[in-house]
């Protein structure tokens, strides 16, 4: 017996007393004691109990000639004799290569999220390629969110580092099988991509034949696999050879494979349709305006009848994935002939495509697949955002295919139509400000008609603090916006706020794509000492109109009033202060180092002192 392992607080699952090391051809007796949960004194007193009886049926009687054909011969006792035998058949050993994996030695150095990089820099013969690095519970497509470097410089380094490795050239762009080493509960599989490649932590399987590549996958995303992986590998850790010691049984190879490219393509639909994906292009919402604007013949559309057909149509995508693993599932459970030991059904928590439903509560319930309201039009901003900055262009006459330049004086004020800086201010300067250059975005895309209801929409959504709609959404971008931006990222934020402090004096966004060592002079002169003038202006026009009103109330709250914007305005000068010096070191930044890098050296100046001028992450 294990010392203290039945302790109430320990969770041990095994007790094993070995009285001869060798191969027995007699019976052995076996007791599983996980049958019975509770501390170290119930167990002992159920132990008693069982051994007293020779012919309980928490008894195991087993030859240990049985366990012979399980890879690696575990003591698997509780096992049936069909799933012993299932153990006998062709293993995926057969039929998969495996080629180790990729370790940089520095993933600091070599590794990044693929937004912090310029695009055209990434792919097959660039300088970075998508990498698979495990991530959480999600099937059968997704997960690559990182690229590693793999530019002839870094590869060489990889060769010769003691440290380091890297795979067999002949299986570089090569599709694959790739999973999470370490998960939580069951293990999850994936296609990794052509364009890919992958580290420990998302290990990788090749298949030799292309026919077999959907069979292989649908056996480890089945209901199947962790019955079979439990009995070989108890523990969490998914190593590759416990993947390739899995038996396979082919039947309805054709079947199963037409089913498995539906799934992929749902569940890549899916992953493509949110930012965290480098193949991301336009927001589903957008997508579907544009869908209804070819239909109907019209520029005036609602965002909720956007929303409504979004939660359809995804919805629709949810079930039919749960559907299609439900229908595999069964056809290999009467492969493998398990059908009194696995059942065929899938719980909605482990369906890995997203669920949209109106109300967190119901969210609450459900997986980290299901999004709210809330959620959809926080992605939807996100992206409007980006589309301001000049990360997407979403810009496109769905007629003409053209660009669409915004005019001048709506306040757009660069070239290409996109913003350099969008700003949020109590200070009501309007040419970037964000809740006014929002709202023209929301006007301009789904018509001046519904412009109201639309912003109404957005804001019951938001559910944030605010009297009108307008001051939801911009309370929205002044207090949760770029908290959301900085965790949907990763703490790698893509747009950087520069922020005077906690009292909203002045705050700024810009893409840092678009940044030059001239970016932090511009947000200075151009932007925050127009907001300081505009603050001295109101100051000075609430101190007129104390002088000229005798309504007491009245009085009180435009003194409150002048409190906060005086506050504001000594926040915004002495945050000039910072921003001037660093202005007038122009500092570069190179988009391969990486924005962790990159935020801290825009703030630190060339003697080595950090000027807080960015929004902490």
């Amino acid at each position: 017996m294990a010392k203290g392992a039945f302790f109430k607080e320990a969770t041990v699952d095994v007790m094993s007393l070995v009285i001869k090391n060798s191969f027995e051809k007699s019976k052995g007796d076996y007791i599983r004691l996980e049958s019975f949960k509770g501390d170290m004194e119930f167990q002992g007193l159920k132990f008693k109990e069982i051994i007293n009886n020779k012919e309980s049926n928490y008894i195991y009687k087993i030859k240990q000639a049985k366990f012979v054909d399980i890879p690696g011969m575990p003591i698997a006792y509780w096992v049936s004799n069909t799933l012993l035998d299932v153990f006998k058949k062709k293993k995926v050993y057969d039929l998969s290569i495996s080629s180790g994996q990729n370790v940089t030695s520095n993933n600091n150095r070599f590794v990044r999220h693929f937004w912090e990089l310029d695009q055209k820099n990434i792919g097959v013969t660039k300088k970075w390629l998508p990498y698979a690095k495990g991530g959480g519970f999600r099937k059968w497509y997704g997960n690559i969110i990182d690229v590693v470097d793999w530019s002839a410089e870094a590869r060489e380094f990889y060769k010769k580092n003691s440290a380091s490795r890297i795979i067999s050239e002949e299986y570089w762009y090569r599709k694959a099988i790739t999973w999470g080493l370490i998960t939580s509960s069951v293990p999850s599989f994936r296609v990794l991509p052509p364009d890919s490649t992958f580290d420990k932590g998302g290990s990788s399987i090749f298949i030799k034949e292309e026919s077999h590549f959907n069979y292989l996958l649908a056996v480890f995303n089945s209901n199947i696999f962790p019955k079979l992986a439990e009995i070989m590998n108890p523990t969490l850790n998914f190593q590759v050879k416990d993947v390739r010691d899995i038996p396979i049984i082919f039947e309805n190879n054709e079947k199963i494979t037409k089913m498995v490219d539906e799934t992929i393509e749902l569940s890549k639909h899916d992953w493509n349709s949110y930012e965290h994906s480098y193949k991301f292009k336009k927001n589903p919402l957008i997508k579907i305006l544009n869908e209804k604007k070819k239909k109907h013949d019209t520029n005036h559309i609602t965002i909720e009848a956007c929303y409504e057909e979004y939660k359809k149509e995804t919805n629709n995508n949810f079930y039919r994935l749960k559907e299609l693993e439900e229908k595999i599932n069964k056809l290999l459970i009467d492969a493998y002939n398990l059908n009194d030991e696995i059942k065929h059904w899938v719980s909605e928590k482990d369906v890995t495509v997203t669920k949209v439903v109106d109300e967190k509560k119901i969210k609450d319930k459900l997986n980290s697949f299901c999004m709210d309201k809330r959620e959809v039009v926080e992605s939807f901003i996100s992206y409007i955002v980006g589309c301001l900055l000049g990360r997407y262009n979403s810009n496109l006459d769905i007629n003409t295919n053209k660009e669409i330049i915004h005019n001048n004086d709506k306040g757009i004020d660069i070239e290409d139509g996109k913003l350099d800086v969008l700003i949020m201010s109590d200070a009501g300067y309007s040419n970037a400000n964000l809740i006014n250059q929002f709202v023209f975005f929301i006007q301009e895309k789904f018509g001046e008609k519904y412009l109201e209801s639309n912003l109404n929409f957005i804001a019951e959504s938001l559910n944030n603090q605010g009297t009108t709609s307008r001051e939801v959404i911009e309370n929205y971008f002044l207090n949760d916006f770029y908290n959301d931006h900085v965790k949907y990222f990763k703490k790698r934020p893509i747009y950087w706020q520069y922020d005077s402090g906690k009292q909203n004096g002045f705050k700024a966004l810009v893409y840092m794509h678009r940044y030059d060592e001239d970016t932090t002079g511009k947000v200075r002169v151009e932007y925050l000492h127009q907001v300081q003038r505009a603050y001295e202006r109101t100051i000075a026009n609430l101190q007129e109109d104390i002088i000229h009103t005798n309504d007491a109330k009245e009085i009180t709250q435009i003194q409150k009033h002048i409190e906060k914007l005086t506050k504001q305005l000594k926040e915004c000068r002495e945050y000039d202060e910072r921003l001037g010096h660093m202005a007038l070191e122009r500092v570069a930044i190179d988009l391969d180092d990486g924005v962790k890098v990159n935020y801290e050296k825009v703030q630190t100046d060339s003697k080595g002192k950090f000027h807080q001028i960015l929004a902490k992450i």
